[in-house]
Formats: structure tokens, sequence, C-alpha cells
């Protein structure tokens, strides 16, 4: 299967993974972001070690930011990137108006969710999407089957459960006068622990447990397709493991492989919305 990772700075690019994700500072979310020196050097470090290379402008941008967007973008068409993710329309209108070359990924996070939808903008030249992690698989199965679409399948990783643009973590900081000045901050509901991430674009919660999804990867991952592996909040030496046992999975040892991933993690793994049905009813 092919392999795509997250990564926190350059040296985490090895011969482990096909492919990495970085994200622009401060055009992404719910990804390690970078400034564009750093971006060059990532990109170039990618093309010669032949990995693909995925470069995150996944949020919604504001008519002050459009002059600055646009020349990361013009910027981003002088070197080799397999797919740029966005979240926001107005990059598919300014691929058009530059007359840019890079390809761009569908990445609207909860709205990448059925094959007819991803076909549609298939037809308009995006030709990779990052699909929703709230998918049964069965639902991953639907659209893998009925798509032309190189598809980024969310299968490992604590997942993002939502994105605001309100800053909730400082705002209940600064009423209740507490002093807390992690990076990642958590909290408890019903019996669950969140992890919940901050900073100028908002606040990131993301799920009380590590999604584990790799029977189901090997199954998914045929034609073009990138199984995504997040290595938020997880350790380093493990998650290098996790990259191993993945790339190393096949018919006859998946089952000792993900029993192997159980273990490493201590029984922090779900299967997440794979076979449960994403229908709450308000209490």
């Amino acid at each position: 299967m092919k392999v795509l990772v997250n990564i926190n700075n350059i040296e985490d690019i090895n011969n482990k993974s096909d492919a990495y994700l970085v994200g622009i500072a401060p055009f992404c979310v719910n990804m390690p972001a970078f400034n564009m020196n750093d971006i060059k050097d990532i990109i170039k470090k990618c093309n010669t070690n032949k990995k693909d290379i995925f470069i995150g402008l996944n949020k919604n941008i504001h008519e002050s930011e459009l002059d600055d967007l646009k020349k990361i973008l013009i910027e981003l068409d002088n070197y080799k990137v397999t797919g740029i993710l966005f979240y926001d329309m107005a990059l598919i209108s300014l691929k058009r108006e530059l007359k840019l070359h890079n390809n761009l990924v569908w990445s609207q996070e909860h709205m990448t969710t059925n094959s007819s939808t991803i076909n549609f903008f298939y037809q308009k030249g995006i030709k990779y999407t990052l699909l929703s992690s709230e998918l049964s698989y069965d639902e991953l199965k639907e659209i893998v089957d009925n798509t032309k679409s190189k598809l980024i399948i969310p299968l490992f990783g604590y997942q993002s459960m939502m994105v605001s643009r309100r800053h909730l973590v400082n705002n209940y900081l600064s009423t209740f006068n507490i002093n807390n000045t992690d990076d990642i901050r958590y909290m408890s509901k019903e019996g669950k622990r969140y992890a919940l991430e901050e900073d100028n674009n908002g606040t990131i919660v993301y799920s009380s447990y590590i999604l584990n999804g790799l029977k189901e990867a090997l199954k998914l991952s045929k034609k073009d397709n990138y199984i995504y592996l997040n290595s938020f909040n997880i350790p380093k030496d493990i998650f290098n493991k996790i990259i191993d046992i993945y790339k190393d999975t096949n018919d006859n040892n998946v089952n000792q492989n993900e029993d192997k991933i159980n273990k490493l993690l201590e029984g922090k793994i779900d299967k997440g919305f794979l076979y449960h049905e994403t229908i709450y009813k308000v209490k």
C-alpha cells in the first residue's frame, strides 16, 4: 500500500513512507505548519528521494489573505508538488486565473463523503480527494469502486472531529483565570478524553481514540490511493514502527500486524466510524 504521513520536521523524510503532507502557515489546519523557506527545502528533499509531497492550504481564506495566497501558489508552481490540499473554492478559481500547473486536492474534511461529488470535481480537473474520516468501510469501498479520482484515505491516528474559527480554549482559560501554556490541552466528557489544539486559525478537537484501520487499508489501497497515517500526539518512535507495520502488511500477516499495533498503543485504538453509522439524535 502507498502510505502518506504528516511530518514535523525535514528529518522525518525517510525511505519508509511513499508520500508526505505538510502545511504552509497560516493557511492550513489540522497538520504541522511551516514557513515558505522550510517548505521549499522539504519539497526538494522529497523530490530527491522520489517521494510524493502534498502541501496543505486547507482553510477558509479571508479576502485580506488573497494576495499572499496568490504569491504562495505562484511560487509553489515552480516546484514539483504532487498536490495542494484546498478547503476554500477560491483555490480552484486562482489556479485557473493564474494558469497554474500543480494538482489540487479536494479536502473539505466532513464533506468529502460520496463518489458523485468526487466525480464532479474530477471532471473539473480536481484529480485528488482527501476523504472524510467519518465514513464507514462500506462507504469508503463504494467511493473507491466508483470514482477515477486518486484518493487519500485517513485510516490511522487521532481524527479531527471539529475545527472552529473561535478560540475556544483561550476564551475558557481567560474566563476562569486558568494558567495553562501547554500546546495540547485535554477535556473529559462522558468518560472519554479529547485532545484540543489551538492556533491563530482557531481550535481543533480530536477524537478520544486512535483509529487503526490496517485491515481496511489492505482492502482499499488499490489503484493510486494513499493510506493516510496521522502522527498527531503519537510518540515518534512508536509512529515509525507503525509505518513499518503498515508497509509490511499483506494478506498473510494482517491479523498479526493489527495485534502488534494494538499492543504498541496500549488499548487506545478503535475502529471509529468504520462500522458505525454517523447518525446521532439530540438528547
